[in-house]
């Protein structure tokens, strides 16, 4: 039995912070089209979640196109619970969007009830501020990130970041960091715990990045990560799987992987 959120999110049949830690798959084409590939290149074997990279889009500086597109991958996404993210260039973002476009394309996103969970990097607090304000009573949950893709800080900054996330306002806490060496691994899961047991009703998502980080993916949930990515037809961060491969591991660690 693992450590779950006492304060889950439900999303439709995903339930963040349940028993199980769900799977998410990140929808990185910069053209509809190439959305559409992705998620064909799935088949039947679809995730808990959606991952909806704004970022990479052809259109992303454009508040009315990207609102078109995001309608058109919700037609096709179904019943499966999206998360919207416009990641910032200096946290691995894959083209810069100007700060008003990201605010109104999240505020018309979360009204029209299009996405479950918004992400804003907890170094863009004055924008954090303002997606906040804006999804107020809309059901949409906003994240606060962070990411590292260089090192593993120390226990103590790491957990320091979850805080200052959490103190922000954030629904759910991520961070994501890249270890060097097999014990930065380790202090990644025990800083995830011990959030976990000093915050039981905050959902978070710890990631340990790249091939060497790869058992926090699989792991992480027994230490209270609530989220693991996985990868479709393309990766948005090192260290990913492949759904399918992710999904029976987690049957294998956790119990079936429909039960949430």
């Amino acid at each position: 039995m693992r450590l779950q959120s006492r304060s889950p999110f439900v999303f439709g049949r995903a339930v963040l912070g349940g028993r199980l830690p769900l799977t998410c798959v990140p929808l990185v084409g910069s053209t509809l089209e190439a959305v559409s590939r992705e998620l064909d290149s799935l088949g039947r074997n679809h995730p808990d979640m959606f991952e909806v990279r704004m970022d990479a889009w052809d259109c992303a500086v454009s508040v009315e196109e990207s609102m078109k597109r995001l309608r058109s991958i919700c037609a096709v996404t179904a019943d499966v619970a999206l998360l919207l993210t416009c990641r910032h260039p200096s946290e691995g973002g894959l083209g810069a969007v100007p700060d008003a476009v990201r605010l109104e394309v999240y505020r018309q996103a979360a009204h029209e009830r299009l996405a479950a969970l918004v992400d804003v990097e907890l170094s863009r607090r004055e924008l954090a501020a303002m997606v906040r304000k804006a999804l107020a009573g809309t059901g949409t949950k906003l994240v606060l990130s962070a990411h590292d893709f260089t090192k593993t800080p120390s226990c103590a900054a790491m957990r320091a970041t979850l805080e200052a996330e959490l103190e922000a306002g954030a629904d759910v806490v991520k961070l994501a960091v890249m270890p060097g060496r097999e014990e930065d691994v380790l202090a990644l899961l025990e800083t995830s715990l011990a959030f976990r047991r000093a915050h039981p009703d905050t959902p978070q998502i710890a990631i340990s990045m790249g091939e060497l980080g790869m058992p926090s993916r699989l792991t992480g949930g027994h230490f209270g990560s609530d989220l693991t990515f996985a990868a479709g037809a393309s990766t948005s961060a090192p260290g990913q799987m492949p759904l399918a491969v992710l999904q029976q591991c987690l049957a294998a660690l956790y119990g079936t992987a429909d039960q949430h």
